[in-house]
This record gives structure tokens, C-alpha cells and sequence, in this order.
């Protein structure tokens, strides 16, 4: 975890911790900490990201994610709620919520290798809990697979994921656009599928990018069905709403730009965050103005000119940066973006 310019002193990145308006919740990177018994209560969820740290913390929902840390390193990510949250279980799927949002992980007891048949089962596994949930509205959604550029079946595995993920989302017979959650999708060291999410009581609204054609339109060429995911996703009212953007690449309309330039795809997919941003309209003008920002790398060399290149972009925005591989081979790089109206 590293911060674009002053780092806060101590394990926490003070200015990383800000409530998310509408939905009772704050996010925190910190390494090592206490939680004081107020804090226990309130605790969501805890991910980590790495192969050795241990996420146990309290009765929290417990998310570890076999990637690497780059730069200042072994921190958590830590999701909280403004009030005591209740804790529950339903089949693969451990979650913690309040009255507003609900945080989960869905978790099988034995991974299989079959990745379209696991995702398949994971998003309907989810499906059928929301439809019981008082939280039913899927806002986000996170995805990490092992080998996800290599081959399964003829096909490869992230296009196997996405043929998984949309027959499970299918609802009579139709994709449900409308619905779409934001996500990532991202290659890990696992052994299997990792996939957790936000619900919400209330909808939420989807956001798209006028440079890009939509994910869930993309034509055949990038596999036999579509990734099934809006651009962003706001949450709350029209007095005070956040945006969650999905993993952001070098893409415009559907096609990627500036291949094996990694400076030149960080200026194309700054330039389409600015624009949803700019879409969102809940209250940033531009990438410097989120709250938090994730940064996934395929080739861990190109951190150091990312990391330079960030400081000048976005000086004072709490970053992650991570080792892994992204959906197309020929992206070097996604970001992900969260802004907070309460920060």
C-alpha cells in the first residue's frame, strides 16, 4: 500500500478511512492493529493480499487473495460499519451486514479446476441468496482465478469465466443488463475461484463509459459471451452518492490501445476513469479527486515508473499496488477506483 506523496505515520494510511455515504460503511488499509471491542463489532470484512499473511480477524468475513503486494507492502484491507453488524452463513457464502449493505465471500469447501463450472456455480449459488436476501441489489463484485490468460477446454479461462458468470446471471431467459454489477476480474496464485461482493438494500445505478462500448455488448471476437459487469455503479441518494468503478484498462470502444506501451496505457485508462468520473457525476472531477484507488500489474518491473507516474496524477489518493495478470494478454495494466461522498 502505498501513498502518493506523505504516508501518515504508524500501520494506517490515515486518509484511506472515510464513510461511504448512504450505506453505513468505511474501508481502511492498515498492517499490523488492535481492534478496540467497538471496532470488532463494526468489522466486516478483512482481505488480504499476499501468500503468507493471515486474515482471521474477530468474527469478520475473512478474504485472502493470492497476489503480491508491490512496494510498501502487507497491509489489509479492512471494510467496516458505522453500526454493529449481524453475522450469517448460507451454503458457500459467509457474510456480515446492517440495516443498508451487506458484505460476503462466497467460499466452496473443495476448489475445482473447472473454472466455468465453478464460477457457474458460484454466481448462482449467489443469485439464490440474494433472492432471499434483505440486501438483494449486487453493487460489486471482485474475481480472482488462477491461469486466467491459459487455455481450459480449448478456450481460455477468462472467457470460460465469463461463460460461467453470464448463463448463472441469466433471468428468464435474459441477460438482466440493467443489473450488472461492477467488478474485477483479475489472475491470482490460488487454487481456485475467490469471489466476494457488496449487496445493497436499496438499487443501484449503473454507469457507463461513452468512449467505450459497453462490456456486456463486446462482439464475439473476445469470446462466445460478453463479461457481464457495468463500468461503475452508484450507491446512495442524489444528495450524497459514491461510485464504485470496475477494473479500468487500456480499452477504446472495444479494443485495446497502446499495446506493450505501459505509460501509454496508464494515460488511456486515467483518461476513461476521468470519464466515468465525469459520467458519475456525484461530486470528483477527476481521477485525483477518488477517495481509493487499486492498481493491478502484470509485470511487477513496471511498478517504479507506475508508481512515479501516479504521484503527479493523483498525489494524495490512497493506492494498492498488486502483481497480476490482467483479462487480455496485451493489457499491462487495470486500475479500480472507489470514491467516498463522506471523505
Amino acid at each position: 500500500m502505498t501513498h502518493s506523496k506523505s504516508m501518515a505515520t504508524g500501520d494506517v494510511i490515515a486518509s484511506s478511512t472515510a464513510a461511504i455515504g448512504g450505506l453505513g460503511l468505511r474501508v481502511a488499509y492498515k498492517k499490523d492493529f488492535n481492534l478496540t471491542e467497538s471496532e470488532s463489532q463494526q468489522l466486516m470484512a478483512c482481505v488480504c493480499y499476499g501468500f503468507e499473511q493471515s486474515c482471521h480477524v474477530g468474527d469478520a468475513v475473512d478474504i485472502e487473495v493470492e497476489i503480491e503486494q508491490l512496494g510498501d507492502n502487507n497491509y489489509k484491507e479492512l471494510w467496516y460499519s458505522n453500526s454493529p453488524v449481524q453475522t450469517g452463513k448460507s451454503g458457500s457464502i459467509s457474510y456480515r451486514y446492517n440495516d443498508d449493505v451487506l458484505f460476503g465471500c462466497w467460499r466452496p469447501a473443495v476448489a475445482t479446476s473447472n473454472l466455468r463450472s465453478e464460477t457457474d456455480k458460484a454466481y448462482k449459488e449467489l443469485r439464490e441468496f440474494l433472492s432471499t436476501s434483505s440486501h438483494p441489489y449486487l453493487l460489486r463484485a471482485w474475481n480472482y482465478m488462477p491461469l486466467i490468460n491459459e487455455e481450459e477446454e480449448g478456450l481460455e479461462r477468462y472467457r470460460q469465466f465469463c461463460l460461467g458468470r453470464h448463463d448463472a446471471l441469466l433471468r428468464d431467459g435474459e441477460h438482466m443488463e440493467a443489473g450488472l454489477p461492477a467488478a474485477s476480474a483479475l489472475g491470482s496464485g490460488g487454487r481456485g475461484l475467490v469471489m466476494y461482493f457488496i449487496s445493497t438494500r436499496l438499487p443501484g445505478t449503473s454507469v457507463e463509459n461513452p468512449r467505450q462500448v459497453s462490456a456486456y455488448r463486446y462482439p464475439e471476437q473476445y469470446g462466445p459471451k460478453s463479461p457481464s459487469f457495468s463500468r461503475a455503479m452508484l450507491a446512495g441518494d442524489s444528495a450524497k452518492s459514491d461510485l464504485f468503478i470496475s477494473g479500468t484498462a487500456s480499452i477504446k470502444g472495444h479494443e485495446t490501445r497502446h499495446a506493450g506501451d505501459v505509460k501509454a496505457q496508464l494515460e488511456e485508462t486515467v483518461t476513461n476513469i476521468n470519464a466515468l468520473i465525469k459520467q458519475g457525476d456525484c461530486g470528483p472531477k477527476e481521477i485525483a479527486g477518488l477517495s481509493l484507488l487499486k492498481i493491478y500489474l502484470r509485470r511487477a518491473s513496471d511498478y517504479s515508473q507506475i508508481h512515479e507516474l501516479m504521484t503527479e496524477i493523483a498525489p494524495n489518493v490512497p493506492t494498492l499496488y498488486l502483481r497480476a495478470d490482467i483479462c487480455r494478454e496485451d493489457l499491462l495494466l487495470e486500475i479500480e477506483g472507489l470514491y467516498l461522498s463522506s471523505n
